[in-house]
């Protein structure tokens, strides 16, 4: 079932070893997967600090062909499109808790750039915030965050596997997407749910997550 060509799978690099991110990427590209997620963090909308424009301007331009999965978890998303654009971002994704000004300046810039715009929610966020952003803009994929975001390698939060219903049955044709204490086991539970796209951390990095999975 998760080795279905219409699972995706995408490694976020904030769970490797951060002294050897290169061979991280490469692992990446050697798993034959074609995307890699950066979770962008400001310190201020999460407690954590992680990579910037650069990091993923790198990535991109010894990788071009791995497509970057860009994360937003700040307090300005709307500050850092451009940066990230330039940097090569295939896809962008921001949170819906943020300011209704703010969501919308934000999915004003990714519409003028063509590019493809995710929206994501937090585990005790409601999915009614999603709505209407989802039925006025064109969002690609929405992203259910099954741990409290800023830091890997935490336990998976079952409780969010009702929203994945809830968002599949009203929009079945935007792909929701799970991130947060990814293994082969939590993924099959979200995929029973509706959930057809997965970030996967520690299980990817640390070899939990068995090849035959996504090769």
């Amino acid at each position: 079932m998760l080795k279905s060509p219409a699972v995706e799978w995408l490694p976020s690099i904030l769970a490797a070893d951060p002294l050897d991110l290169r061979n991280a990427v490469e692992k990446v590209v050697r798993s034959g997967i074609k995307q890699i997620h950066l979770d962008i963090m400001d310190g201020h909308f999460v407690p954590n600090i992680s990579f910037g424009p650069q990091f993923a301007e790198n990535v991109h331009g010894t990788y071009p062909s791995l497509f970057l999965d860009v994360h937003l978890m700040l307090t300005r998303p709307d500050d850092f499109i451009d940066p990230f654009l330039e940097a090569g971002a295939g896809r962008i994704v921001l949170h819906a808790e943020l300011s209704k000004r703010i969501v919308t300046r934000s999915l004003k810039q990714l519409r003028n750039a063509a590019c493809l715009t995710g929206l994501a929610i937090n585990p005790a966020t409601n999915v009614d915030v999603l709505f209407p952003y989802l039925e006025n803009w064109a969002i690609d994929r929405v992203l259910i965050m099954s741990v409290h975001p800023g830091f890997s390698g935490q336990e998976f939060i079952t409780s969010v596997l009702p929203k994945v219903k809830m968002l599949k049955m009203r929009y079945p044709d935007i792909t929701l997407c799970m991130d947060g204490g990814i293994n082969s086991e939590t993924a099959t539970q979200g995929f029973a749910y509706g959930a057809r796209s997965f970030v996967v951390g520690a299980s990817f990095f640390q070899g939990q997550l068995a090849q035959e999975t996504y090769a």
